[in-house]
């Protein structure tokens, strides 16, 4: 490749209008791509690899990318570019790159979020959950081989997938090249598949969630992620209780608000209480404060992991009606009246 034609928007695949974060990025994708590690049947790996870093030299700077525009590839001395790049810089964007790579072979694990009902929390529910995951290919089995056919082995990096390469930082293993790292040739792929050996798919599974679960907690499936040739991810499913409209939970108890009438409290009654067992029937002493808190015992939620239960908190208040009709005004008058005179406790001070 003789320098005169090189275009460096053209080696790095951007167009001349790209942004200095587009420059970066097409660079360390380039980069990677054209190292002589990984091309090591490929004598002009090397030029390409340094012609890549000098286009990144150039078009990364304001300056020289302005005198690279207006003058093209003639504007430098390309041994002065090279002395001027550092080769640090390289080595660790390519170093982020070959991570990524690596981290992107390792079984994928998949999260969700489910919601449940507060009475399903309590007492353990199992539910259908639909996950969408990566399956192996029913046709080839995973090998992404097409029927009569094999997946031979990879002699370059005896299936192991990987190579090892270069000198000082790069004497590390890499993707080998020929078999992009699967550690396999297939000749003929499956066409169930193109050749993956995996594809999307959609499954139902039956998940159990244990009584007194709590929101945020989550339940793991161990092999129910996504599928690889690295092995098979796990399903995290994330507890989301939803809001109930009268019981809210504090720990094992629930607390709940118990709407009553003025003559009820004035003369003590016998009240149906929701729980989330159902109804029970609470005492309601003659003389009952709005706001006074009674106590159900063991009508909570399941300790988890634990014995017993929980408590119910249930908090009485005074239904005060908004509208009266003259007889109601009048006999509300008259009781005020018989009724004596609340006393206002005394000052502390």
């Amino acid at each position: 490749m003789l320098r005169s034609t090189v275009d460096y928007y053209e080696l790095l695949g951007i167009e001349r209008v790209a942004t200095l974060e587009e420059v970066k990025r097409a660079y360390r994708k380039q980069a990677a791509r054209l190292h002589p590690d990984r091309n090591p049947d490929d004598p002009g790996a090397g030029e390409a690899f340094r012609l890549c870093v000098e286009a990144y030299r150039v078009l990364s700077d304001p300056d020289k990318r302005k005198q690279y525009d207006r003058l093209g590839p003639i504007a430098f001395d390309r041994k002065q570019i090279s002395q001027s790049i550092d080769f640090n810089e390289v080595v660790d964007s390519l170093r982020d790159l070959f991570r990524q790579k690596r981290e992107s072979s390792l079984p994928k694990d998949i999260e969700m979020d489910v919601e449940i009902s507060l009475p399903e929390a309590a007492f353990g529910v199992s539910k259908n959950i639909t996950v969408d995951r990566q399956t192996r290919c029913n046709s080839c089995s995973g090998t992404g081989a097409a029927k009569g056919s094999s997946a031979e082995p990879c002699i370059a990096c005896k299936s192991r997938g990987v190579i090892k390469g270069g000198k000082g930082f790069f004497a590390k293993e890499i993707d080998c090249p020929r078999c992009e790292g699967k550690g396999r040739i297939v000749e003929s792929p499956c066409k169930s598949c193109a050749g993956k050996g995996f594809r999307p798919s959609s499954e139902v599974l039956t998940v159990s969630f244990p009584a007194g679960i709590e929101d945020g907690k989550t339940r793991s499936i161990r092999g129910a992620g996504d599928q690889s040739r690295a092995g098979d991810g796990d399903l995290h499913l994330r507890v989301r209780i939803a809001k109930h409209p009268l019981f809210k939970r504090k720990g094992a108890d629930v607390h709940c608000t118990l709407v009553v009438s003025f003559s009820q409290c004035t003369l003590g009654d016998e009240l149906d209480v929701p729980t989330l067992d159902g109804k029970v029937t609470m005492k309601l002493p003659a003389g009952t404060p709005s706001g006074k808190v009674f106590r159900l015992r063991g009508k909570g939620f399941p300790v988890l992991g634990g014995l017993g239960r929980g408590d119910q908190y249930v908090t009485v208040t005074i239904d005060v009606p908004k509208k009266l009709t003259k007889k109601q005004k009048e006999l509300v008058r008259q009781l005020a009246i018989a009724l004596p005179e609340p006393k206002l406790k005394e000052s502390l001070s």
